[in-house]
């Protein structure tokens, strides 16, 4: 019975995708990746494992929804961004001689084609008007995300806090990984109630939810891409659209004093302190480094990819990551071309200046797009082919190298006409997201 369900929802949801308009299959296709490469993450999810397996299908649906986009033809890739795929496709052959061949070869092409995907979609993005569908998009996949990992709570509420992270983690997902997407449903959700009111009775629980689901994971990392992503748009907002923002802030407010009185406080010990041993690790990771310190793994003998030879655990760190696989001819690069996406980000967001409706979306992204850096010192997903995080932060990274080159000529009247009916298409995707998720939910359930 199950199972034919879970047949008939993926049937209804392809059928619903291929007869949606072209110019909305794209958010549909991004919606469904964010909520795909999350989700097998999931040890407790019995599809996961085929999640996992079928990895390549929601990257394949993105690059066919963008290629069939009105303005697929019409746009262009900034030679700094196709030089990001350059290096991704080039870091593949750092890792040849390396024990686990198999998986390191595996990651670094998932990593490339989660680049190739990003690049498809910047494709057709001419200016900040365009960003409003991403937000909508992306933050439609946060919110339905964080609506799964609450479903946890409600089927095995013992399960949800009990397990290898010894913290909060739903479905068995690394507490650290939840972050970024939830961070990014509760900004998405609040441009979503700047722009259409109505929408406050269904997303400011679902913000209050949010606000609490990333308390029960203590993650610290998560707390400061919090700040980052939120502040200054909340700041923003507080200057242009008082009444809404002051409603968002009092249900993120009550969402996190209700979690932190609810729960046992010594869950939350760890964050009212830095220590950790995660130092002493990339020390030891550092002195690896060393050794080969321009060319990384292209060098080592008997040398693994995954994690330092006879260590089980990871560096928690994107840049040392970098440096630890391919050294500083990895290192230049990617660093380089961050270093101008950020730059090109901040231009953007000072021409948004000039169009107050797009000033918002802009900045949101910008500074969600700062946290992400931020949040690498503590995590190494950015640049690593596991989970969403690295398809957002190669997307962010190839739409800020485009609409931050130089000042748009499109007009913001027909760039605005194009956003509105794409951020249907981000609503569209939305409900195809929870139709799916309905099914994933349903086979988790016990029974």
């Amino acid at each position: 019975m199950t199972l034919s369900l879970v047949i008939a929802i993926a049937t209804f949801a392809v059928g619903y995708f291929c007869a949606m308009p072209s110019e909305r299959k794209v958010w549909v296709a991004i919606g469904v990746q964010m909520v795909w490469f999350s989700l097998y993450l999931a040890e407790r999810i019995p599809i996961a494992d085929t999640l996992l397996r079928y990895r390549l299908v929601p990257i394949a649906m993105v690059c066919c929804a963008s290629i069939i986009h009105p303005r697929f033809r019409l746009g262009h890739v900034p030679k700094s961004a196709v030089a990001y795929l350059s290096v991704a496709l080039a870091a593949i052959s750092l890792v040849h001689g390396v024990v686990d061949f198999h998986d390191a070869v595996s990651g670094r092409v998932y990593w490339a084609m989660t680049i190739l995907s990003a690049l498809a979609v910047a494709k057709f993005f001419q200016t900040e008007y365009d960003l409003r569908p991403l937000i909508s998009t992306i933050g439609a996949a946060g919110g339905i995300f964080t609506v799964i990992c609450l479903t946890d709570i409600a089927l095995h509420p013992v399960e949800a806090f009990e397990g290898a992270y010894t913290r909060y983690a739903p479905w068995g997902i690394n507490p650290n990984a939840i972050g970024p997407i939830v961070v990014f449903g509760i900004a998405g959700m609040y441009v979503s109630i700047l722009h259409n009111p109505r929408l406050r009775l269904i997303l400011l629980p679902l913000i209050a939810s949010s606000i609490g689901l990333i308390l029960l994971t203590a993650s610290r990392g998560t707390l400061t891409l919090l700040g980052f992503a939120l502040v200054p748009v909340l700041l923003l907002g507080l200057k242009r659209h008082r009444v809404a923002t002051g409603i968002t802030l009092a249900a993120i407010y009550f969402g996190g004093t209700y979690i932190w009185e609810s729960v046992d406080a010594s869950r939350f010990d760890r964050l009212a302190s830095l220590d950790s041993s995660r130092a002493e690790l990339r020390i030891l990771y550092w002195q690896e480094v060393m050794q080969r310190p321009f060319f990384g793994l292209l060098t080592a003998d008997g040398a693994t990819a995954n994690t330092l030879h006879g260590i089980q655990l990871d560096e928690h760190n994107a840049y040392l990551r970098l440096l630890y696989l391919g050294g500083l001819a990895l290192f230049i690069p990617v660093v380089a071309l961050s270093v101008l996406s950020m730059m090109r980000g901040i231009r953007a967001v000072w021409w948004s200046r000039t169009t107050p409706k797009s000033t918002v979306e802009t900045t949101m992204l910008m500074s969600f797009f700062a946290g992400i850096f931020v949040f690498g010192y503590t995590n190494r997903l950015m640049y690593e082919p596991q989970g969403y995080l690295p398809f957002l932060h190669a997307l962010l990274m190839c739409v800020f190298l485009k609409i931050g080159a130089r000042p748009s000529s499109v007009s913001p009247q027909g760039s605005a006409k194009l956003s509105d009916d794409a951020v249907q298409g981000g609503r569209a995707g939305a409900a195809t997201g929870a139709i799916a998720i309905g099914g994933v939910v349903h086979r988790g359930a016990p029974g």
